[in-house]
């Protein structure tokens, strides 16, 4: 094979001139290759020589003697083999005409806006083929007000244009075709390509010569010339009248002189149709024609990866190429596991493809995107996090249409994260405009279709789903009255039967990739409405997010159903039970149920919740055990399901622990059922648990930590605050940020599951609670991402350095907040702590550090002050005063390893947080704030026996930065509480007179009631409810901690000097000898009932 001449890219060439730069330079060299058969022993290749020739017969068909105007416009509507497209396209710009490539899949309708607002008035086609739509034009056309003539002609076949295909040398006839006679204008129109028309009818978009050669002009053309290889690329997938296709299939031969594999054709008669690209023809084309670098769309490889002799073919390229839409990350990142080298490409037809290959990066970034040094890339933040990206006119980059006039450019409407750690490199997360991009590259626009469904008495909302996935989905909500139980397969199938005509109705007018099917309908569920702007319209982003899981759910039952045989599964029909109720059977049993749920087949004894179990799928867990027991013919096993609590699933967080449980309650006449030893036997076991999570975490603490020679007495104070986008943590790092004495802060927080900025996370905290923003932009703030479970803080080893070599105060506030959690689902937490401590056992102020930890007054939770009085301000060996909830029992843990670490560490031992200055601010997610929510739905509000000792936020956040900031070694452990506390009935009494006077006009509203009598009424409301429990009752998701501090109220009846609701009483000498903020806090009154309810009122109360 000879060499390729390649022509120099620096300066401009029209299509006409490389066709004759090729036929002097490249004649011999294989433009295109294909294979007709497997048999076949040598592929066919098409020579420049001959491809060349096959367009100067073109020009002569298309524009005889070169007569008539230069640059009239040439439509190609036509079902033609991709070498002859080819043809066609570079045919007609020889022949001094420019093509307009329509997509055979446009209606009549959009066609023939195309050839209106291009002025073409000839249409190249194949008529039987296309015969409907050849029709349905003109139909269009004679039906038109304004006449538009249009003259319909049958393209050439390949015969006429290849009569020696494969086999054409320069001693062959050949008529050359006149050339110009003056070079046309390079700003001139050369080609017109189409939008996709996913906001309304396509668009014309036309290419003019410089637009043209920038198709290959980029590194995306350029550095698959450069290969380390010669690459022969491989585009069967595509179809020749996109622009993604004229890069691939065209572009990068004539620019970069690359020999490209297609489909033989065969459409030798007019009722034949070209080869349809599939999965299987594509790979086999690909062999066949010896392909070392595959072009294609998401849809392909998302099909090849189910197979592994796909995977196979795929891994011995050179690299596969995809674009046109999102991959499924789960997808690429599967394929890379097994060894392809895929890269993904961004372009559009407006701006070509100014992204590179970039094929020598790591090969896990295969999402990610370099753009060229061409292009004047701007990133307009959208302050998520996100940024569209935008391209300003250069001379570098010849933008094909413009939307922005100042600066002038292209803004895509395409959202961006950049990389996290690697600049440079950006990744598309979504589209300003929400239209949905498939893996297939296709493109539905809900609006229209949204807009038929909404005309259904029986819909109230309606928000399609689907980008990422093969098809669209639509997230459906009844009107008033029509509600469904969606977990009731019955009513569910009820439903979608009853508003499928109108379903039907939308998919008439929706393409054929955009229809919905009747099994990608989700039903919102009564607690969980569409989420609604203030003036009544759906956010449609918001009801994505919120129902992720479920869209999620339904779309892999599609999925799978596609790519594999499926019989059964948990959504379709209802879960049997074990097929004994035996210790073998039942771990089985649990373990398939768990996978069902999370994806994930889990030992027996590893933690559910560490494990992807989440609350609601702990819900489901909860309720098919409790089916399944109630199933059973056996009287004492259906008795058996009352005992399957809210928190059954949470107290027993592993599948060999869950058995247990189950099994204990399935043989109640087994001993160690009775009610005195089974609260003996759990206590045990929880100080058991706590003991070994303390020994393990406490290995290697017995050295003796010894200061070094370059420890110094620090002239400044540099502070590592975890949890600092938290509530209680932005408040320290408000106060912090405000403290002249503090010289750096260095703010550690995990990463956010949405695409935000940590600072932006940082501002978003700061406005909710009322605080100044403009703090968050000063120099002595380091916003690092990262996780104290993680060996060094999942920090680059340059900061982890730093850190040891700078901090003096470390204020460790991270902690994950679930009172439904054991103990084993916080061990990550705990490993966080001694993270930490190790930190602050190799730094170098490591003698003089400070270690300050926010615990909790549930560390407290096990301590009869019945007995003992209140709790000390030490550390107590005893883990019996912790047993309870696995918060708690974490946070005693986490204590008695700092203990032990020989630092000189504060334990905090906080008591309930109220809503602080400025602005009240208390999270609705709250006990206390869910309790106030749920007593507006009940019209009653809970009376409580004792007092309440709650601290507002800013006070806490001040008394710990007191403590960090003291002169003299502090305390080994501070109950942090306030120091005049009030009574329940005080502080319920004026809360509601706050709620009466924001919500309510009516002030015999809300009376009070005991707080048992709450609990009854709150229990009576959230059983009674359709499904689940709705958005006005949130405290019924908590019952059984409500029921606990009614039966601790009943414990101190009559008693006005104890803490209310069951809070473990604690002393509090220490914090107000160090603490001024603490000392001298007035109690609660009034004002600040008035600033919660403020609060709650404008975060929906």
């Amino acid at each position: 094979m000879t060499t390729a001449t390649t022509p120099s890219l620096d300066v401009l060439h029209t299509v006409p001139e490389l066709l004759s730069f090729h036929y002097e330079h490249n004649p011999t060299r294989p433009m295109f290759v294909f294979a007709a058969s497997e048999s076949q022993q040598n592929a066919t290749e098409i020579s420049f020589l001959e491809f060349v020739r096959a367009c100067h017969r073109f020009a002569h068909i298309v524009r005889p003697r070169r007569a008539g105007p230069e640059r009239a416009v040439v439509a190609v509507v036509a079902l033609a083999d991709t070498l002859v497209y080819e043809t066609i396209i570079a045919g007609t710009m020889h022949s001094g005409l420019v093509p307009l490539l329509i997509s055979p899949r446009n209606s009549a309708v959009a066609v023939v806006n195309l050839l209106r607002k291009s002025g073409a008035h000839r249409l190249l086609t194949t008529h039987t083929t296309l015969k409907d739509l050849i029709n349905g034009i003109k139909n269009e056309l004679s039906s038109s007000e304004e006449s538009f003539d249009i003259t319909f002609e049958e393209v050439p076949g390949f015969i006429e244009l290849y009569p020696k295909l494969g086999t054409e040398t320069d001693a062959d006839p050949f008529q050359p075709y006149p050339s110009c006679p003056v070079r046309p204008d390079p700003n001139g129109t050369a080609m017109i390509l189409h939008s996709s028309g996913s906001t309304g009818l396509p668009k014309a978009i036309p290419q003019n010569h410089h637009s043209v050669q920038s198709w290959a002009g980029f590194s995306s053309g350029t550095e698959l010339r450069d290969y380390d290889v010669p690459l022969r690329l491989g585009s069967m997938a595509l179809p020749p009248f996109h622009g993604y296709a004229f890069y691939a299939q065209l572009a990068c031969a004539l620019f970069n002189s690359l020999t490209v594999s297609l489909y033989p054709p065969v459409v030798s008669k007019p009722d034949m149709q070209p080869i349809i690209p599939t999965p299987e023809n594509i790979l086999s084309h690909s062999q066949r024609t010896k392909c070392n670098c595959l072009i294609t769309v998401p849809s392909m490889l998302q099909a090849w990866s189910h197979s592994s002799t796909d995977i196979n073919i795929l891994r011995s390229m050179e690299v596969v190429i995809f674009a046109g839409g999102p991959l499924p990350p789960a997808i690429g990142d599967h394929l890379v596991s097994e060894g392809v080298h895929i890269r993904s490409l961004y372009g559009g037809t407006e701006f070509a493809i100014p992204t590179a290959v970039n094929a020598s990066a790591d090969r896990e970034d295969w999402q990610w995107h370099k753009f060229s040094e061409k292009t004047r890339t701007k990133w307009a933040p959208q302050g998520d996090g996100t940024y569209e990206c935008q391209f300003l006119a250069a001379e570098t980059h010849p933008l094909a249409y413009v939307n922005m006039s100042n600066p002038r450019g292209y803004a895509t409407s395409d959202l961006f994260v950049e990389h996290p750690t690697k600049p440079g490199l950006w990744k598309v997360v979504g589209r300003i405009d929400d239209v949905l991009v498939h893996t297939s590259g296709e493109k539905t626009v809900p609006a229209p279709i949204e807009n038929v469904l909404l005309r259904s008495p029986l819909i109230l909302g309606a928000i399609m789903f689907g980008r990422e996935r093969d098809q669209p989905g639509v997230l459906i909500e009844p009107t008033p009255g029509n509600e469904i139980n969606v977990r009731n397969l019955e009513e569910l199938s009820s439903y979608r039967n009853k508003i499928w005509p109108i379903v039907e109705e939308a998919n008439q007018i929706a393409p054929a990739f955009s229809r919905i099917y009747k099994e990608m309908i989700l039903v919102t569920s009564p607690e969980k409405p569409l989420a609604r702007a203030p003036k009544g319209t759906v956010m449609r982003k918001a009801a994505i997010r919120d129902y992720e899981h479920e869209i999620n759910q339904i779309a892999n039952i599609v999925s799978v159903s596609r790519y594999a045989t499926v019989e059964s599964n948990a959504n379709s029909s209802p879960t049997s039970p074990p097929a004994e109720w035996d210790s073998a059977h039942l771990v089985q049993w649990l373990t398939d149920q768990v996978k069902d749920l999370t994806g994930s087949v889990l030992t027996p004894t590893m933690d559910m919740f560490e494990n992807g179990l989440d609350s609601l799928s702990a819900t489901i867990l909860r309720l098919r055990i409790f089916s399944a027991l109630r199933s059973s013919e056996t009287s004492l096993i259906q008795a058996a399901s009352k005992l399957m609590t809210q928190n059954t699933v949470y107290n027993h967080p592993s599948i060999q622990d869950l058995s247990t449980h189950i099994l204990g309650i399935v043989n109640p006449e087994d001993p160690i059922q009775s009610e005195t030893s089974a609260k003996k036997i759990e206590k045990d076991e929880h100080m058991r648990q706590m003991e070994e999570m303390i020994a393990k975490y406490s290995k290697g603490l017995e050295v003796i930590v010894n200061g070094n020679s370059h420890d110094t007495v620090p002239r400044s104070n540099v502070i590592l605050l975890t949890g600092s986008t938290g509530s209680l943590g932005a408040q320290i790092l408000a106060s912090l940020l405000k403290n002249s004495s503090v010289h750096r802060i260095y703010a550690l927080n995990r990463p956010s599951s949405v695409h935000t900025s940590l600072l932006n996370r940082h501002k978003e905290r700061f406005l909710d609670r009322g605080l100044d923003t403009s703090f968050l932009d000063a120099k002595k703030v380091v916003y690092l991402q990262g996780e104290s479970a993680l060996p060094q803080l999942g920090l680059s080893q340059e900061v982890y350095e730093a850190l040891r070599g700078e901090i003096t105060i470390i204020i460790h506030n991270a902690w994950r907040l679930d009172f439904n959690l054991s103990l084993s689902s916080f061990e990550s937490q705990v490993r966080g702590v001694r993270s930490l401590v190790d930190l602050a056992r190799s730094s170098r102020h490591r003698s003089s550090l400070r270690f300050l930890f926010t615990s909790s007054i549930s560390a407290a939770q096990g301590w009869d002050a019945s007995k003992k009085g209140p709790y000390p301000e030490e550390i107590l060996m005893d883990a019996g005063g912790a047993v309870g909830m696995g918060y708690g029992e974490g946070k005693y843990v986490s204590e008695r390893i700092l203990a032990r670490s020989g630092l000189l560490t504060t334990s905090f031992r906080i008591g309930q947080i109220s809503g602080g200055k400025p602005n009240g601010a208390w999270a609705m997610s709250d006990w206390f704030p869910m309790m106030i929510k749920s007593s507006i739905k009940l019209n009653m509000l809970p009376d409580a026996h004792g007092v309440i000792s709650w601290l507002p936020t800013d006070a806490v956040a001040d008394a710990i930065i007191d403590v960090g900031l003291f002169k003299q070694n502090p305390p080994s452990a501070i109950n942090l509480i306030h120091p005049r506390p009030v009574s329940w009935s005080n502080m319920i009494q004026v809360v509601r007179k706050a709620v009466i006077q924001l919500k309510s006009p009516d002030s015999e509203a809300l009376p009070l009631v005991p707080i048992d009598t709450w609990v009854d009424a709150l229990e009576r409301m959230a059983e009674s409810a359709a499904e689940g429990l709705e958005d006005e009752l949130p405290a019924g998701k908590i019952i059984d901690f409500y029921r606990k501090m009614a039966e601790a109220d009943k414990q101190i009846e009559g008693r006005d000097d104890v803490e209310a609701v069951g809070l473990t009483p604690l002393a509090t000498d220490h914090i107000k000898s160090i603490s001024p903020s603490i000392r001298d806090l007035p109690p609660i009154c009034g004002s600040d009932a008035e600033r919660w309810v403020a609060y709650w009122v404008q975060s929906g109360l």
